[in-house]
């Protein structure tokens, strides 16, 4: 947790209210100033347009079970994916990566006008629960999400914030950053299947990247 000055301010609170220009895509002024509740102390924080692949959600061809998932469920958020680099609780090393860091997506791009700027990649806090309170399955992620809609689909329900679509305001697609470190557009209309079975990280489906 962050320190606090003489003043009261949490210092970990200042940080998180500078805008960094990286984690903004640089042809999207929506949701750039957008941002969460006022923090304690009266700032404001910004928004992230790129937020982690915590995996898929949905049935997987390779093993004919669903991809592994925890608290999957309206009542949860859309609860957390388990297969993904970036997911709940990650500890993931390279060779964890079992399907390769070139056929695995690390991290995507979101844009979302429905959704408040908490759950699409802003800041509440400086500081943050330790992880071993973030296991409830009751909590609205907004640094990762779950893959189980095509890119750039519609955000329509409240409930299933863990769920949005990665998504851009691209015409056709969505940036995406590969565990290999390499970056790439994918077309919204890659198969569902196949953008899925990117998303895992040790799911055993032969595919490559489009």
């Amino acid at each position: 947790r962050g320190s606090t000055n003489n003043e009261g301010t949490n210092r970990a609170n200042l940080i998180a209210t500078n805008r960094i220009d990286m984690f903004q895509c640089p042809s999207s002024d929506y949701l750039r100033t957008k941002t969460s509740f006022t923090l304690t102390d009266g700032r404001v924080t910004h928004v992230s347009h790129y937020l982690g692949v915590a995996g898929p959600v949905g049935y997987n061809p390779a093993t004919g079970q669903d991809y592994p998932g925890a608290f999957i469920g309206v009542l949860n958020y859309g609860g957390y994916a388990l297969d993904g680099v970036l997911g709940m609780n990650s500890t993931v090393r390279i060779k964890d990566i079992i399907d390769g860091t070139s056929k695995t997506l690390m991290v995507g791009e979101l844009h979302t006008g429905a959704a408040n700027a908490w759950t699409a990649g802003a800041f509440i806090s400086g500081t943050i629960d330790p992880i071993t309170n973030n296991n409830s399955g009751t909590r609205a992620q907004g640094a990762m999400k779950n893959v189980r809609h095509a890119i750039n689909t519609p955000y329509v329900d409240v409930d299933l914030d863990n769920e949005m679509a990665f998504s851009s305001y691209h015409p056709g697609g969505a940036q995406f950053a590969l565990a290999d470190a390499s970056v790439r557009f994918f077309d919204q209309e890659i198969d569902l299947v196949l953008y899925r079975a990117l998303c895992s990280m040790s799911g055993g489906e032969s595919v490559s990247a489009p």
